[in-house]
């Protein structure tokens, strides 16, 4: 019962023990749930599709520090695109459990 108690302040828990509580946000709480569980509807993400392209000239031209922090970049990116897949694929999973333990 502590962990559904948000204050100690307003209502009383009960009649008879006279403690003043206010109950914790179910709402949001169950919202907060299925988002983390990625059952809630996406949010709206603005995207950015930036591919960069360096011709060979280009790269001819860049200093050692700008080719590393290039080669960063990219690295970075990759890491990103299958940080971004794997979260998909555990969310899939999950939904698909859901969906098989429903039914």
């Amino acid at each position: 019962m502590q962990a559904a108690i948000a204050h100690t302040d307003l209502q009383t828990l009960s009649g008879q023990s006279g403690i003043p509580a206010r109950w914790a946000d179910k709402l949001k709480a169950l919202e907060l749930l299925m988002k983390h569980l990625g059952l809630a509807a996406p949010e709206q993400h603005q995207h950015l599709h930036q591919h960069v392209h360096f011709t060979p000239e280009q790269l001819n031209r860049m200093t050692d520090e700008q080719l590393d922090r290039a080669e960063a970049a990219y690295a970075e990116i990759g890491a990103l695109e299958q940080e971004v897949a794997a979260a998909e694929a555990q969310r899939a999973s999950f939904s698909a459990r859901a969906a098989e333990s429903i039914s």
